[in-house]
């Protein structure tokens, strides 16, 4: 079923505006949640409805209020929907043949072309000869206008992917989009999320920010720091890992991989505790017992489970997890079933150790 992120935003913008109207500061506040925690859904996972009409002007009036020096506008937009979709994929057909492709490649092309609800062409018109805007800060206006556009697309309670490759510097397909001096830059995908986002590891602001002109003292960080946790692809599951000083700190970091993919951790309360005791002197399976231990006692006890702490005394593991009973409105994510032996390793890596393995899902 598809996850109806339109209608989640669209009531949650519905009830911040109210209370923006006694607190001015609510409505900001969670438009910048919503801007923390936006993600790109490429459109294998996107469905009906797309944008309106009427909505993809207002993404065209975000894209105008982008910085742009001397307001030049070096974008515009093309929106593809309905029968344009046909021509499309007529285009993309006519492209998978000139490339040699089999008539199956050729067929998927056309579906390539026609499989998001609405695609927003993005064409640049650089002007290389201008005296005061060089063609750089023209291309940061266009990426800046693309950025505001997917922006307000997620706020609007949609979903969307930007596209280019060889496709968008396709002679025939530019030629299709643009006029003379203009580039097509590709398309923006945009439709209903069909599925929950995939899970990415947490950012890290403080690995790009640096303070310029101090004298040595915290001006950077020397590297930039790994996530303390993460996920690695798998065909049909999702893998996790973790990371720590210890063995008992990455198994901690492994267990928040794993229940972040259910629900996000900043949402749940630490009011219940949990405790896990078990015997293993195999540090790899230990790591899967603990997971499978954790995820037993969430379902048993109906907790959403966010907090881990892991003591080790030779085999024997003691560890806890705090959290909260599991609610309606809590915002929910990908299940996880158990933890699995695929692609299991607990190994030191980078001065630290890193606990993995793969989850059913």
């Amino acid at each position: 079923m598809p996850v109806s992120a339109r209608k989640r935003t669209s009531a949650a913008t519905s009830g911040a505006s109210a209370d923006a109207r006694a607190a001015p500061g609510n409505a900001a506040r969670a438009a910048l949640d919503l801007l923390l925690h936006r993600y790109s859904v490429g459109p294998k996972h996107l469905c009906e409805p797309g944008p309106t009409d009427a909505e993809v002007q207002v993404l065209a009036h975000a894209a105008l209020r982008a910085p742009d020096h001397e307001k030049r506008i070096p974008f515009r937009f093309a929106v593809v929907r309905g029968a344009a979709k046909v021509r499309l994929g007529d285009l993309f057909e006519d492209y998978g043949r000139r490339r040699g492709k089999s008539a199956e490649d050729v067929a998927s092309e056309r579906e390539r072309a026609q499989r998001s609800p609405v695609l927003i062409a993005v064409v640049a018109r650089i002007d290389p000869a201008h005296a005061d805007v060089p063609p750089h800060e023209q291309w940061i206006a266009v990426g800046g206008a693309i950025a505001n556009a997917m922006n307000a697309l997620q706020l609007l309670g949609y979903a969307g992917k930007m596209l280019s490759g060889a496709r968008a510097t396709d002679p025939r397909i530019a030629a299709a989009f643009c006029d003379a001096g203009e580039t097509l830059v590709g398309w923006i995908a945009a439709g209903t999320a069909a599925t929950p986002p995939k899970p990415r590891a947490p950012d890290d602001p403080g690995a790009i920010v640096r303070r310029w002109g101090t004298a040595g003292v915290d001006v950077a960080r020397a590297a930039v720091s790994q996530a303390s946790f993460g996920y690695f692809d798998h065909d049909a599951d999702v893998g996790v890992f973790g990371r720590g000083a210890t063995i008992e700190r990455a198994f901690e970091n492994a267990a928040r991989a794993t229940f972040a993919l259910m629900w996000l951790p900043r949402d749940v309360a630490r009011r219940d505790e949990v405790e896990v005791d078990f015997e293993e002197p195999d540090v790899e399976l230990a790591l899967v017992t603990w997971l499978n231990a954790l995820l037993g006692q969430a379902a048993a006890q109906r907790l959403a489970l966010a907090d881990f702490a892991l003591v080790r005394d030779g085999d024997r593991w003691h560890g806890r997890a705090r959290g909260e009973p599991w609610r309606g409105d809590l915002p929910g994510g990908t299940g996880v079933k158990g933890a699995t032996l695929t692609a299991l390793a607990v190994r030191p890596i980078d001065g630290e150790f890193e606990a993995r393995c793969v989850v059913d899902v």
